[in-house]
């Protein structure tokens, strides 16, 4: 079809142009046509797109090739592992990799699949990854603070601060949260010791210490659930178990 947007042709996804689909998406080089069904069902953000009526003369966004609806900050790889968890020929089979499970997250938060979200977080919680880079990854997704308090409790508690790469990695906002938190733990040990996690101090110390900073940073996003502190203590003894 021609991209009305851009006046070239942009060719049909080999995998995902399926025979009795009815819903169109476009990523910047494919062409997808599946089910709306799926998505109507479980993602509210296109349960509300289609309640939308069409502009007069106009057919549904998304109803036609020549009016697809245009995912301009998903790529067609994202989009057809995505697509795999829906379409899946094993049914409740879902070996994917750190990188596929990544992607089917950026994607079902982006489009808001709430049930695929928290598959892919079920799979990435099973899956080795620098502490870092899934704080980034979950905190840039709107993940709860369910997930992310046990993963700022382990840089503060770790002896080495952290590197300049991983200061950049976090940003300025929560690499300072996270400064401040190992210095305000430091500032609690009686016998004078440098360790950033006193030997008086346990893993609740180091909760109440975030949660007690946490109100004095904007870490949270319009996306994220914020949660109360008894039920970060609650995640945070569960996560240990």
């Amino acid at each position: 079809m021609t991209d009305p947007h851009r006046g070239r042709i942009v060719p049909r996804n080999e995998q995902y142009y399926l025979n009795g689909g009815d819903l169109y998406l476009q990523t910047d080089d494919n062409l997808f046509k599946i089910h709306r069904y799926f998505f109507e069902r479980e993602s509210p953000k296109f349960q509300e797109l289609f309640k939308r009526p069409p502009p007069p003369g106009k057919k549904y966004l998304g109803s036609a090739p020549e009016y697809p609806i245009i995912l301009p900050d998903i790529s067609t790889e994202e989009l057809e592992q995505f697509l795999w968890v829906i379409y899946n020929p094993t049914f409740t089979i879902y070996d994917g990799t750190l990188e596929e499970w990544i992607a089917i997250l950026r994607v079902a938060c982006r489009l808001r699949f709430p049930l695929i979200r928290e598959a892919a977080l079920r799979e990435l919680q099973k899956m080795d990854m620098d502490g870092v880079d899934r704080i980034t990854l979950y905190r840039d997704n709107g993940v709860d603070e369910e997930l992310l308090m046990p993963l700022y409790m382990e840089l503060c508690a770790r002896p080495n601060t952290l590197s300049l790469g991983e200061t950049e990695k976090l940003g300025t906002q929560t690499a300072v949260f996270i400064f401040q938190a190992r210095e305000r733990l430091r500032s609690q040990n009686v016998d004078g010791s440098k360790s950033p996690l006193p030997q008086d101090l346990d893993e609740r110390d180091i909760l109440l210490t975030l949660h007690d900073l946490m109100k004095d940073f904007s870490l949270n996003n319009e996306n994220r659930k914020s949660i109360p502190l008894s039920a970060w203590v609650n995640a945070f003894w569960l996560i240990s178990l």
